[in-house]
This record gives C-alpha cells, structure tokens and sequence, in this order.
C-alpha cells in the first residue's frame, strides 16, 4: 500500500510482513547516482547485474525504515538487504523498476499515485460542464460507403474484387 501524504518524491509503501518504507522517486536521481548504479552493474557476478543495480537503487532510493534492526538506512551493504523475508525483497525490488529503466534508458510508466491526473474528475460535477445536447455531433452528409480520396488508397472498384 502507498501513502501518498509525503509527497510526490517519496513515498511511505507497507511490506508484505507490515514493514514500512519510505522511498524516493526515480525523478530524484541524478547523473552520480545513475553512475553508481551502472557500476554496480560493472561489478556484479555474470548474471546478476539487473539484481545488482536494484540493489544499488534500493541503497539511493530507500529514505527510511520503520524497523532499523530489520532494514537499516542508509541500504549500503548487501547483508542489509538479507534480513530481509523473501516476500519484502521482491517487494522492495519491484519498487525500483521505474529507477531501473531509468537507469537503462528504458521508458518509464508512469505511476498514477506520483501525480494527479488534471483531466481526472475528483468531485461531484459542479455543473459547469457544457450540457450533452450541446456537445452533440452534426449529422453527417456523406453517403454510406464512400471515403475521402485522402484516406483511401484503394484502386478496387465500389464493387466486386479489386481488378488488375
């Protein structure tokens, strides 16, 4: 579960074993940290650089903890990360995919609790909305069947198959 009461560049998330983090938006990271993360990649044994760079990102984007026996902040060492239960890991790791595809040049999704959608209703209609029979459409006067010579590239004839 996200709290979004901290604000857009951090976020309070509730681990599977009830846990709670605060981590840091991917947006907050800069050029030093994006090389970090990358060196982690550099460094890591043969097959483990995605986990590697998560990890790197989880020691950069991990602002607090609500139990520092169990995860202490900052995240700077590996056996940090293995006190952790299975379940809170991949948690954990899975909130660092947008700052791993950042990292990578990768597109990020956007993430609906980091901003507020202007187009998003978030009350009762105030009544201010044009009326629906003023938004109808115009009838169109067009004949069924035919199209625009701009959007048909078609040289078949209206009917029967397309001729030679």
């Amino acid at each position: 579960m996200t709290d979004p009461s901290t604000g857009p560049d951090a976020r309070v998330h509730t681990l599977p074993s009830g846990l709670t983090v605060t981590i840091r938006s991917h947006r907050t990271l800069r050029r030093p940290d994006i090389h970090r993360v990358w060196a982690a990649a550099n460094n890591a044994p043969e097959g483990l650089t995605a986990a590697a760079q998560h990890e790197a990102l989880m020691g950069l984007l991990i602002a607090a903890s609500s139990d520092q026996q169990v995860l202490p902040v900052p995240v700077t060492a590996t056996e940090a990360l293995d006190r952790l239960n299975a379940d809170d890991y991949i948690a954990l790791y899975r909130l660092m995919n947008n700052g791993y595809r950042l990292v990578n040049g990768l597109s990020v999704v956007p993430d609906p609790d980091e901003y507020e959608d202007p187009k998003a209703p978030t009350a009762e209609s105030n009544d201010s909305a044009p009326d629906s029979a003023a938004t109808t459409s115009i009838p169109s006067t067009a004949t069924t069947g035919t199209t625009s010579p701009t959007t048909s590239t078609s040289t078949a004839p209206e009917d029967g198959p397309p001729q030679p």
